[in-house]
């Protein structure tokens, strides 16, 4: 579905489009010029997957002709090539999901993943699910609708002051902590919480 280039798919592009640049992919210039280029999209025949491909390059000071060195036996691409081989992704998402998949997934990419925490706790019976990824660590519970499902993004190891989800089964509930892993002044390892503990009913 995701049309992989060579069974590649387009997060493997943008990963190594953002390694070659040394200005941060989130800073407040990346941001902007984001949002300029979405807008450009939005009133022109540019697609989505292309517009992000393109704010990228352009973050990372690099033209569609740059060639990105693929492993052998396969041939280098072009960033051009990649816009245009991955056009249609999110045309092909939102025929096959539905709209409103598709904005949540968009969403997902910025770090918001509850949606999709929600949503399978609803579909699976799950009470609580725990998602690892490079995104900023959260805890969220869906207090305006249930008491009884919880999510929680463990967040990322890549970093000197790692995060990590803990689950405890008590008595009639789960435990979901987000927590922190750092050094004290002496160096020894310290846990704390990141945020409130959330308490699921089972």
């Amino acid at each position: 579905m995701h049309d992989p280039f060579g069974g590649y798919p387009l997060g493997y592009f943008i990963t190594r489009i953002i390694s070659s640049s040394e200005n941060e992919y989130d800073s407040p210039r990346a941001i902007f010029s984001y949002v300029d280029d979405v807008l450009e999209a939005a009133f022109t025949t540019q697609r989505l997957a292309e517009t992000v491909v393109e704010a990228l390059m352009e973050l990372a000071n690099l033209t569609p002709d740059q060639e990105i060195t693929m492993p052998a036996p396969r041939r280098p691409l072009t960033i051009g090539e990649i816009q245009n081989r991955y056009g249609r992704l999110w045309d092909k998402w939102v025929d096959k999901f539905g709209y409103r998949y598709a904005i949540h997934s968009v969403q997902a990419e910025m770090g918001s993943l509850g949606w999709f925490g929600d949503r399978l706790c609803k579909k699976y019976g799950y009470k609580v699910v725990v998602l690892g990824h490079t995104h900023n660590p959260e805890l969220d519970k869906d207090w305006l609708f249930t008491k009884d499902r919880g999510y929680a993004n463990a967040g990322h190891w890549c970093t000197s002051e790692p995060t990590y989800v803990e689950v405890d089964k008590l008595e009639g509930k789960l435990k979901v902590a987000l927590k922190k892993l750092g050094r004290d002044e002496a160096g020894k390892l310290e846990i704390h919480d990141v945020d409130e503990p959330i308490e699921v009913q089972v």
